[in-house]
């Protein structure tokens, strides 16, 4: 059952930057209520998410008096702003760019003396908040080209603007009859950008598929306009909300399953359907194949595959320090990272059930089994370093110290009230940092002390900054995969903080530091020739940065097994240069 994903499913521009302003206005606000005017988004799942996190939808302005209020999306009429800015504390503006310049094209048109008609559905949100923009008895919405008709025949000025969710194959047959009636009128296309991708995506995804999933509130507007597309090009369409929503028995009939998801639809949610697909698929297979992806999923799942990557960059750093190979040093790295990962995937786990997926999700099945392999490794890390002598022990004992330390309040509750942060892992950014640091300390500090500082100090340093920035990618990597999910439990990451291109910007710089480190490292001498052969890493990295794009593969297994194999290909580089190159 081969499964094709949408590129621009989930969240549009104007929706997460509406949950990011409802998000940063919780942390701001914590010790009240933050009101938006009407559900942020017209999907069940996430509303009911941010009402667990105290962002709660109004209808009245009662409600909000005195109150912080969010304006969602969707935008509303300028009548409707100013009693919320007369009853509210604070009003928080996130209407969607898109829908402004519609509110503005229709304000500015309807002060000239113009009639406004909005090619949108009628009640629609954003609809009602175009039409406040113009005076009573100058608006009209259409909704068909057969309701153009029935507009008034005396309008001297006309201006069109369309809702922008609509579809382009809705808007110009009705702005091509418009413009019959009234040849003078001015039309623009406000249809969003990212709507009209998804729609022209849909399509494209339509020709290729036996059956289509939309995922999607069923109130969603562009969500239902997507499901209207696919079953117009004559292909099985279903819409779902959820995963469990899917059943065996009328998917496994198709062979090629296409995936696509509205504008409001978050992240996890679609990942679950993915997931759920796959389940599916795998339920076709044989028992040998089953048993063997089972297997492949235990091991990069229970981040056994990830403690072999420490393992592996534990090894080459020996071989570029130029160190008597120690089998130890690797398995401390491997037992080390083991434990700090585990216990970090723990507390890292949502509260609610809903939003668990992929590894998340595997954890939480798993607790028991994750729990020992926690606490069994971590035992292991300490009794490995006690044998590379005193030093080792003490460095590793205080790192899985710092590690346990890490999600403990510092600061109790009730203490400094306008402190935000209270714990270590609540500082942004914290966790990416703390772990390059971790796997520092495990894969090169100790190994230089273990063997009494024969080593260079330059070379030292040099592979100390090398591990840096490749636990630092890899972080930076799997947060602009889960920006998403992370905003909306209020994770602070650096994309969130930052945004996306900046991050993938300085993934770049520091891909371009290291490639530098290698290169200068081997030129200088510091380094063995296995130092140019480790550029071979910096192409693969770049490569799992263009696979991101393919989206079932991104959103799935073997892209976590691809960007935690650059540790494997780092100790498999460095074993070939070892073994047979040297």
């Amino acid at each position: 059952m081969p499964i094709k994903v949408a590129k621009t499913s989930g969240f549009c521009y104007g929706v997460r930057r509406a949950m990011e302003l409802a998000l940063a206005a919780t942390h701001k606000h914590r010790s009240q209520r933050v009101y938006t005017w009407g559900p942020l988004v017209h999907n069940r799942q996430a509303v009911d998410l941010l009402q667990a996190r105290n962002i709660v939808p109004a209808e009245t302005v009662d409600v909000i008096r005195n109150g912080v209020v969010l304006i969602r999306a969707h935008g509303v009429a300028p009548g409707v702003r100013r009693e919320l800015e007369k009853h509210a504390e604070e009003v928080i503006d996130a209407t969607c760019p898109h829908v402004a310049r519609a509110q503005q094209i229709a304000s500015e048109y309807a002060s000239r003396g113009y009639a406004i008609i909005i090619i949108g559905d009628k009640g629609h949100p954003e609809v009602t908040g175009i039409l406040g923009c113009v005076p009573d008895g100058r608006g009209f919405v259409v909704e068909t080209p057969e309701e153009v008709s029935q507009l008034p025949r005396n309008l001297e000025k006309v201006c069109v603007v369309a809702q922008t969710t609509q579809s382009g194959e809705r808007f110009e047959p009705i702005a091509k009859n418009i413009k019959s009636i009234y040849p003078e009128a001015k039309i623009f296309n406000t249809v969003c950008g990212a709507t009209s991708a998804r729609q022209t995506e849909i399509k494209e995804l339509a020709r290729d598929v036996d059956a289509m999933i939309v995922i999607g509130g069923y109130h969603s507007a562009n969500t239902r306009r997507l499901a209207e597309i696919s079953r117009q090009y004559g292909v099985p369409t279903f819409h779902i909300e959820t995963a469990e929503e899917l059943e065996f028995n009328k998917i496994s009939r198709y062979h090629t399953i296409g995936v696509t998801a509205g504008a409001s639809t978050p992240h996890w949610v679609i990942r679950n359907v993915i997931e759920r697909l796959r389940e599916f698929e795998e339920m076709r297979r044989s028992t040998v194949v089953r048993f063997i992806h089972s297997v492949l999923r235990f091991f990069i799942y229970t981040q056994l595959y990830l403690a072999l990557g420490a393992g592996s960059v534990a090894f080459a750093v020996q071989c570029l320090l130029r160190l008597p190979l120690n089998a130890r040093l690797s398995m401390l790295s491997a037992f080390y990272v083991l434990c700090i990962h585990t216990l970090n995937r723990f507390l890292s786990l949502p509260q609610d059930e809903s939003l668990l997926y992929g590894m998340q999700k595997y954890f939480a099945r798993q607790k028991r089994l994750m729990r020992f392999m926690w606490v069994f490794s971590g035992i292991l890390a300490v009794g490995v370093s006690l044998l590379l002598g005193l030093a080792s022990l003490i460095l590793v004992s205080v790192s899985l110290f710092l590690g346990a330390l890490y999600s403990l309040a510092i600061i109790p509750r009730g203490w400094l009230p306008g402190v935000r942060y209270r714990r270590l892992m609540d500082i942004p950014g914290s966790k990416d940092l703390f772990m390059a640091i971790g796997w520092a300390v495990v894969g090169v500090v100790i190994p230089f002390v273990a063997n009494r500082a024969i080593t260079p100090i330059p070379a030292f340093l040099m592979s100390i900054l090398i591990v840096l920035i490749l636990v630092l990618v890899r972080s930076m990597i799997y947060n602009i995969r889960d920006i998403e999910g992370d905003i909306i439990i209020g994770r602070e990451t650096i994309p969130i903080l930052i945004g996306r291109r900046w991050t993938e910007r300085i993934v770049l710089v520091l891909l371009g530091m290291l490639t530098v480190v290698l290169i200068v490292g081997w030129a200088t001498g510091i380094f063995p020739v296995l130092s140019l052969l480790l550029l071979i890493t910096v192409g693969y990295i770049i490569l799992t940065a263009y696979y991101k794009w393919q989206t079932e593969f991104y959103q799935g297994l073997a892209y976590d097994a691809m960007i935690d194999g650059q540790f494997i290909l780092i100790g498999v580089i460095a074993i070939l240069w070892r073994f047979v190159l040297e």
